[in-house]
């Protein structure tokens, strides 16, 4: 009898740790909009956000390779806006986030404080150049780093560096050469045995080294340094 109420009670434990996930992952929503082009990511049920995440894909990357990202975030009630530009390279549209804030004032959503912006690759330099002329609350750039021509080092915003150790594309010596253009609060964070594209879920780019990690570790090393980020800054 005992063994027989055991068993049931762990078969109950079980249903409601999936009913559980089911429940926490229908709660997160993607909505996708053309005028200006971006995908929202957020929590259903939450009505005023801890902040605004404007997010560039890198160039030629499918905006879809960093959802991942915006869901990890989205659960921690960010409310995160991966941005489309045409053909996929942000540099013919830098200032777009401009336009997605706008929107989404317009449309009632309601955060904390001024967008935070940030991207991969040449959309982190997009990201970092309209940093250089809009008004921000923050920058993340994942194996970037700012234009020749940006400025930031007078930036009281805070700011976040993430790089590969084997990224083959933004090399860690062309980052931290970028670093200069930053202000002296930026924190510089490298992923060991990291690659540049394990950042997002787009396959592997040519010339790019040889990862030491699982793209999975590397986007759990990612997600955590983003979250102590915010923690501490936000």
């Amino acid at each position: 009898m005992l063994k027989k109420t055991l068993i049931a009670h762990l078969v109950l434990l079980v249903v409601l740790f999936f009913s559980l996930s089911t429940l926490a992952q229908d709660n997160l929503a993607r909505e996708p909009f053309s005028r200006p082009p971006f995908t929202l990511i957020f929590q259903q049920e939450t009505e005023h956000f801890r902040g605004l995440l404007i997010f560039y894909p890198g160039g030629r990357v499918d905006p879809e390779a960093y959802f991942w990202f915006g869901e990890k975030m989205a659960e921690h009630d960010f409310l995160v806006a991966v941005v489309d530009f045409p053909f996929n390279l942000g540099v013919l549209a830098p200032n777009r986030a401009r336009a997605v804030h706008r929107f989404l004032l317009n449309e009632g959503w309601s955060w904390e404080g001024q967008p935070i912006i940030g991207g991969h690759s040449l959309g982190g330099a997009m990201a970092a150049r309209f940093a250089d002329n809009n008004p921000v609350g923050g920058l993340f750039l994942w194996a970037a780093y700012p234009p020749f021509w940006t400025d930031l080092t007078e930036a009281v915003f805070p700011v976040l560096v993430l790089m590969a150790e084997n990224d083959g594309l933004a090399t860690t010596k062309d980052v931290e050469k970028g670093i200069t253009q930053l202000p002296v609060q930026t924190r510089v964070h490298l992923i060991q045995g990291g690659i540049h594209s394990f950042f997002g879920r787009y396959g592997l780019q040519r010339g790019d080294g040889e990862p030491e990690i699982t793209r999975e570790e590397q986007e759990k090393k990612i997600f955590e340094v983003m979250i102590e980020f915010f923690k501490d800054k936000f």
